[in-house]
């Protein structure tokens, strides 16, 4: 059919990749799976200062 591209930064992979390719009457199109993106970390003057007191030990905002 075709192929696939990813980029070589900023995403995660697993062993094997699985393109689903499917057609419907109005539209072709496909599913990737195995890859994953990775969000960037955001440095600690990006934030709100008023944010950074509803973080948590694990990063998360609440």
């Amino acid at each position: 059919m075709g192929k696939v591209y990813y980029p070589a930064q900023g995403v995660r992979t697993e062993e094997q990749i699985v393109v689903r390719y499917m057609e419907y009457p109005w539209i072709s199109t496909f599913e990737v799976e195995g890859i994953q993106v990775i969000p960037p970390e955001k440095e600690a003057d990006e934030q709100p200062e008023d944010s950074m007191q509803n973080n948590n030990k694990d990063g998360f905002i609440r």
